[in-house]
């Protein structure tokens, strides 16, 4: 279940990074 807390967490940074870069 700790997985799944951790897979949205990255997903959020990497969506993060994501705009970073679109910056």
């Amino acid at each position: 279940m700790q997985s799944s807390q951790s897979n949205g967490h990255i997903r959020r940074t990497l969506l993060r990074m994501r705009l970073n870069r679109s910056q």
